[in-house]
């Protein structure tokens, strides 16, 4: 048994964190090298379901540890906003003692997040299969307006993701995971020595991650938004038709070696060399489109569905589609027009 699987068994056991979270129960299994473990617990205060985020007690690099902090102070500053999930406690910390079970394990302090929990996630809500189209425009266009409130208050998530918008019964929306978000004015967190000496850039999800992400042009605060909308647009497409969009674009391992190339390049000339790549790849790597994977109800709007996400999902981030007025437009034009069909 490693040291992920003791600290779960650990932790499950238990009775009650910190006078309130009783019966705390492992989520998923996390993934290897995996930074948080999340658990369910109930609130003994309010009677509700809550998630515990554990920061992995192992984790050393500085930057996993900074992008923990942040997450918790963006939180805090955004508590009480209706597109946020909801933290219920700051500066959180959890001793565990190993001794009864594992005496040779030395006691460790645990930080954590309790956050409020949603019905289900949007994976979740994608995954069930034949979603009603008009209820997943429905969904997009809160989803639309929770990220614009968020650029507002000069904030980029940078990790927008089915997994990262969670639904509530009373029908609301709410973003999680915070670690890789920006405010405005702050720090740009670095991950790892290598990326810093070429520019301040994290590894985007390979599976929502725009292009430019890899290559080091997405990492000043008027840029960061506009890596947003792509995430969005990648939304917007599995959402309508089930399936990811990076399935038909480029790989991930791609992007990275081709990311590679541009550390080499002087700051004055990477954007022009970028120009002139980002047109190869869209030519090699078009994005499909929807109409040719939509059937039934939704065949009406297809073509207006289309037009959004490609708008959103440029691969040039320079002709991206930044506006979310227009965005709503389109999507209420949809909306009213599948009711109509009702």
């Amino acid at each position: 048994m490693d040291f992920t699987e003791r600290l779960v068994r650990t932790i499950e056991q238990e009775k009650v964190i910190d006078k309130r979270y009783v019966n705390a129960k492992l989520m998923m299994e996390p993934p290897h090298g995996s930074t948080s473990l999340l658990f369910t617990a109930e609130d003994s205060v309010t009677g509700k379901s809550v998630v515990l985020k554990f920061l992995h007690p192992k984790i050393e690099d500085p930057y996993w540890r900074a992008a923990f902090e942040r997450e918790q102070q963006l939180l805090s500053e955004l508590k009480g906003m209706s597109y946020v999930v909801e933290i219920l406690d700051t500066n959180c910390t959890l001793e565990l003692n190993f001794s009864k079970s594992y005496p040779t394990e030395p006691p460790v302090i645990l930080h954590y997040l309790p956050l409020e929990r949603g019905s289900q996630d949007l994976c979740e809500y994608i995954k069930t299969g034949n979603n009603d189209p008009l209820e997943s425009l429905q969904i997009f266009s809160k989803l639309c307006k929770a990220v614009e409130e968020l650029h507002k208050q000069g904030i980029s998530h940078r990790d927008l993701k089915p997994n990262n918008c969670i639904l509530f019964n009373d029908g609301s929306l709410k973003l999680i995971d915070f670690a890789l978000s920006y405010r405005e004015g702050s720090k740009v967190l670095s991950q790892g020595e290598r990326y810093t000496r070429w520019y301040s850039i994290f590894i985007p999800n390979h599976l929502y991650g725009a292009p430019e992400m890899y290559c080091g042009f997405a990492y000043t605060s008027t840029q960061f938004p506009v890596a947003d909308f792509f995430q969005l647009g990648a939304i917007l497409f599995e959402l309508w038709t089930g399936r990811r969009l990076m399935n038909y674009l480029f790989q991930r391992e791609f992007m990275l070696d081709f990311g590679q190339l541009f550390c080499y390049v002087q700051d004055g000339k990477r954007q022009d060399n970028y120009r002139r790549a980002i047109q190869v790849i869209k030519d090699k790597y078009k994005l499909p489109d929807v109409d040719d994977v939509t059937t039934g109800f939704g065949k009406e709007v297809a073509k207006t569905i289309n037009e959004v996400y490609q708008a959103m999902a440029e691969l040039d981030y320079e002709k991206r589609c930044t506006d979310f007025v227009w965005v709503q437009q389109r999507l209420e034009k949809a909306i009213d027009q599948l009711v109509a069909l009702r």
